[in-house]
């Protein structure tokens, strides 16, 4: 479930990087995502339903699954694959309905770079080779397409391709493709922003869930 955190995070962040990238051989592409970054920060709240699909060629085994999440500042709250996940800022909440459990805890900054959909725009913000590919069409909607090539060889992918509509610069699609034979394509399929969203929206209320176990970390 970290994984997928991870890959919704540099999706729905995914223009900071135009800003901060060391290497950015394609001009076309850095200022593709420069205005995709410029969208992003013009924003207050933002919610977003995609579709996650992890693709192992290996084992020839495919696994789709629908999510929605909230972000604010560095606030966030995600709904997916019967887990409902909350920050608000300083404490986390991980609800598990099936098990009837909720861990509460206070992630340290580095284990925030694992969980948190914000904090983990700082992991990659640097070090990337950027490359204009060929313009595509998704669901109708005329869009560019942006690779994006790590210089660290340890990263456990070789690829990351974001598509920007062009009218919007809204992301539409990335696609990240693993050295471990697996792909993963998170697809946006409604992208609201200028939301407000109360503050409570990112608290988990105990008081709602008096038979849930609560395992209190902190």
């Amino acid at each position: 479930m970290k994984k997928i955190l991870l890959l919704i995070g540099i999706c729905l962040s995914a223009g900071v990087w135009a800003q901060q990238a060391q290497y950015t051989p394609d001009k076309e592409a850095k200022s593709i995502l420069d205005k995709t970054a410029a969208a992003l920060q013009k924003t207050s709240g933002v919610q977003a339903s995609f579709t996650l699909t992890i693709d192992n060629h290996q084992m020839d085994k495919k696994q789709s699954l629908n999510g929605t999440i909230w972000l604010k500042g560095n606030k966030f709250k995600l709904s997916v694959a019967e887990m409902e996940t909350c920050y608000d800022g300083k404490t986390q909440w991980v609800y598990l309905p099936d098990n009837e459990e909720v861990t509460i805890s206070a992630p340290t900054a580095e284990e925030l770079q694992d969980v948190n959909p914000t904090a983990i725009i700082s992991s990659y913000q640097k070090g990337y080779k950027l490359q204009k590919s060929d313009d595509k069409t998704i669901d109708g909607k005329p869009a560019f397409v942006v690779s994006l090539y790590p210089d660290e060889r340890t990263q456990p992918y070789h690829r990351i391709e974001i598509t920007v509509e062009k009218s919007t610069y809204n992301i539409l699609a990335i696609n990240t493709f693993g050295k471990n034979g697996t792909d993963t394509l998170i697809k946006i399929k409604k992208y609201t922003k200028d939301l407000t969203l109360a503050d409570n929206l990112f608290i988990f209320d105990t008081k709602k869930y008096p038979e849930v176990e609560i395992v209190d970390l902190r």
